[in-house]
This record gives structure tokens, C-alpha cells and sequence, in this order.
């Protein structure tokens, strides 16, 4: 058993694989599956995509004199640590980052240095037997592998080991013929059952193309943040969905719900400052050093505009983080609003307005908790633009937003940058976000 084996944490982890989609790519040596890895990272570019190869995950051969390294069978499953893969791959799964080995097949050993991944929303695990351990495979949300014909498979392989891991070429073909065929007919080639896509004949663009149709489509890539550039997500972790899991749960008390709402409002202030224009700046350290950072003066280029009332609750986590940043309001009236998403707003009344004077000059964030049908921050932003102040300046800043208010606001704002930390199913008949936190302003001022 891998040592790494001992530290895994428990399956109940209320993050276990909430957020990460698990995608293998099989098929034998120099069969293709890196350029198909390569096709699906770049195609889902718009999400975060790591690719796992489970080359790394290869055991140090052990050798003797009798045992040259051109007779080690790299391709049978007990050259590959699957016990140390399992628990990278879980790791992962419960958004933890994870430790990759780096080997090398040079030198025939894993290296002292190792790669560092981050949690990912997709996880691709690419290598001959990623369809092999069935504690593995049940980790797989779909599985792919690529079939290609044996000689074309040689061929790649001579190039390969030949100019990368510095192999002769008759070295290469002994080997070839005696484990690597031999292995992929009893290993490799049976894993093909398990796939839920088979690629033939690659290089197979068409085949591919449909593979990453498919994959849009079980991951429902209709994600807003690929329509819409302007909307920001900010990447969960187990901390933040703590914090919702407070927030959320209607037993919460008004104690408990006020601190925890406010921590998260402090992070979403946090990742809004880090969208503003920074400058370079060199400061000397205490100790005589030089480092190069950065400086933004808040001060007299930013401020924050509260949508009474759920905005106000934001007002302490921007003076908080930001002294000295006015803070002005804007309470709205509704008549009759028109629910289509262009709708215009000529309906809205202003019915209180205090902004700074020389709102037109700075960077203004919008404060508004929960975002359900968006109209009062729409409204908002057209005020605001009608006022001299340029619409790449405008940020929003919420802890939800519906799909409505998303739609509404981006794509009528298109420059405007709109920051949440999640998105909501949908919005009730009552204005309520979907699962929503109930009256959040209510909930936060005690006034339920």
C-alpha cells in the first residue's frame, strides 16, 4: 500500500466529488490519447481543466544484473502505482490539491521534485491503464479510449522513445515484441469494454469533435461564464461552502448569520479589488531587500454604491477591507416591472439618491447580496451610466445570482463585470433565489 494511502481523509467529506468531473483516456502506447487530451483541454479551456498522466504514477524499477532496464515490462500493471493514483485522484475529487510524482524515464525513477495540481472542475487521467483498477474506474464519470492500429501505434513509438527518452531503435522493437504487443493483447485492449466512447483510427478529428460535443453536453456547457465573459465565479472550496451551508440552513441564528454572511461578503470584496488596475511598485523589505509588488490607491478611485436595503449589509465588509471608500445608496421603486430580459426600465423610481460627486471618475461597486431577477441593478447601472460613469468601471458584487438577473445584466452590460460565489437554480413566483438563503435582509438586519 502507497504511504500516501494512509493520509486519506474520510468518503463523507461533504465536498467528495461535488464539483470535479472525472474523464479517462485509455488505449495502448502512442495510440493518440495525449493529442485527444490536448484537444479536450483546449476545447474546454473555459473551465478549469487538469490533466493527470498516469505515466508519472510509474514504481521505480527494481534491477539486478540479470534485469536490464530494455527487459523491465513498463507496460504490465505492476510497473504502475495504482494505489498512490487512487488517492491523487481522490484528493482531488474532495478539492484538496494533490501531490503528482515525476518520473523519469531517462533515468528510470521517480525524481525528488514533484508537480503540484490544483483542484480542478475537470479531471482528465490519461494513460495504457487508467480503465485497469476497478477502484479507479468507479471514480470515472466517463470514459474514453482511443483505438489505433498496431503498426501505426510503432511507429509512433520509435519517434518517441527515440528522440525523447533517448532509446536505440532496436532496443525499442525488441521490447515492442516482447511486452508492449503482448501486454496490450492481455492488459490494455480488454479495458475497452469499460469505455463509454471509443475513438477508431486515430488521428480521427470528426470522432473527437463529437467527443467534445458530448462532454458539453453532459457537463451542461451552456455554463453562463462561457456566454458571458463579464461574469466571474469565484472558485469554491470546502471553506466557502461551509460558509453557505450556514447561511443557507433556516435554523441559523441571527448571531451566527450575520458573521458568517459577513465573512463571505469579505472574500467576494476581496476577488472584486483584484479586477482593478494595479500599478508596480518596488518597496525596500526591513532587512535591506528589494521586492517587486504592487499598489492600487482605493482611496480616490473607487467607491461602492448600497441597493437599499440587502445592499447596506455589504457596507461593513467594504469598510473593512477598503478605508476611507465612500459608500453611497440608491432606493428604488417598481412598477409593474415588464419580466422580459430587454426589458427597458423607464418604470423605475428613484425614490432616494446619495452619490458621491465625482462618481463619474472612479470605479463603482454595485452592492446587492442576492441577485434574482437583476431590475434593481440594472436599473442601477443605467443610472449610473446616465451619470458619466463608464460602464467597464461598473462591478456587481453577490453572493448569489439566479440565471435570470445574469442574463439580464450581461447581456445588456456586456463590459460591466458581474461577482458571485455561486448560482442559483432559479427564482420563485415570490422573488425568492432557488435554494436560496430566504429574506436575506431580514434574515441579516432582524427585522424577520
Amino acid at each position: 500500500m502507497s504511504e500516501y494511502s494512509a493520509n486519506k481523509s474520510v468518503e463523507s467529506s461533504p465536498c467528495s466529488y461535488s464539483n470535479c468531473f472525472f474523464i479517462a483516456v485509455a488505449g495502448g502506447s502512442a495510440s493518440g490519447k495525449t493529442s485527444v487530451c490536448s484537444r479536450i483541454y483546449s476545447d474546454l479551456g473555459d473551465k478549469r481543466v487538469a490533466v493527470i498522466d498516469s505515466d508519472s504514477f510509474y514504481k521505480t524499477p527494481v534491477l539486478g544484473e540479470s534485469c536490464p532496464i530494455s527487459e523491465y515490462n513498463f507496460d504490465h500493471p505492476n510497473a504502475v502505482d495504482f494505489d498512490l493514483l487512487y488517492d491523487v485522484l481522490e484528493r482531488l475529487g474532495r478539492g484538496e490539491g494533490a501531490e503528482i510524482p515525476n518520473y523519469c524515464f531517462k533515468q528510470h525513477k521517480r525524481l525528488e521534485t514533484v508537480r503540484y495540481v490544483s483542484p480542478a472542475s475537470i479531471i482528465i487521467v490519461e494513460g495504457i491503464f487508467v480503465l485497469y483498477d476497478p477502484r479507479i474506474r468507479r471514480l470515472y464519470n466517463m470514459s474514453i479510449f482511443v483505438d489505433t492500429d498496431d503498426d501505426i501505434r510503432l511507429i509512433r513509438r520509435i519517434r518517441r522513445d527515440f528522440s525523447e527518452r533517448g532509446r536505440q531503435v532496436d532496443e525499442i522493437l525488441a521490447q515492442y515484441e516482447k511486452t508492449v504487443k503482448p501486454s496490450y493483447d492481455e492488459y490494455i485492449y480488454p479495458t475497452r469494454r469499460y469505455a463509454d466512447l471509443v475513438i477508431p483510427h486515430y488521428p480521427n478529428e470528426v470522432a473527437v469533435d463529437l467527443v467534445v460535443q458530448h462532454l458539453r453536453y453532459k457537463l451542461k456547457i451552456d455554463d453562463l461564464r462561457v456566454i458571458y465573459s463579464n461574469l466571474h465565479i469565484i472558485p469554491s472550496n470546502c471553506q466557502i461552502r461551509h460558509m453557505h451551508t450556514i447561511i443557507r440552513n433556516k435554523n441559523t441564528s441571527g448571531i451566527d448569520f450575520v458573521f458568517w454572511a459577513d465573512r463571505l461578503i469579505r472574500i467576494v470584496v476581496e476577488n472584486a479589488l483584484g479586477h482593478l488596475p494595479f500599478e508596480y511598485q518596488t518597496v525596500e523589505t526591513p532587512i535591506g531587500m528589494l521586492y517587486d509588488g504592487v499598489t492600487c490607491n482605493f482611496k480616490d478611485k473607487l467607491c461602492a454604491v448600497a441597493i437599499v436595503r440587502g445592499g447596506e449589509s455589504m457596507e461593513l465588509g467594504i469598510s473593512a477591507i477598503c478605508r476611507d471608500v465612500p459608500i453611497g445608496k440608491l432606493l428604488m421603486e417598481f412598477q409593474d416591472p415588464n419580466t422580459e430580459l430587454d426589458a427597458p426600465f423607464e418604470k423605475t423610481k428613484i425614490l432616494y439618491c446619495k452619490l458621491p460627486s465625482d462618481i463619474n471618475s472612479r470605479y463603482v461597486f454595485i452592492l446587492d447580496p442576492i441577485l434574482g431577477n437583476g431590475f434593481a441593478v440594472c436599473s442601477a447601472i443605467k443610472y449610473l451610466i446616465d451619470r458619466g460613469v463608464l460602464q467597464h468601471k461598473i462591478l456587481i458584487l453577490s453572493l448569489l445570482a439566479a440565471p435570470n438577473a445574469i442574463h439580464r445584466i450581461c447581456r445588456q452590460f456586456p463590459a460591466v463585470t458581474l461577482i458571485t460565489t455561486e448560482i442559483e437554480k432559479g427564482v420563485t413566483d415570490e422573488g425568492y433565489v432557488v435554494p436560496g438563503v430566504g429574506a436575506f435582509a431580514d434574515r441579516y438586519f432582524g427585522t424577520e
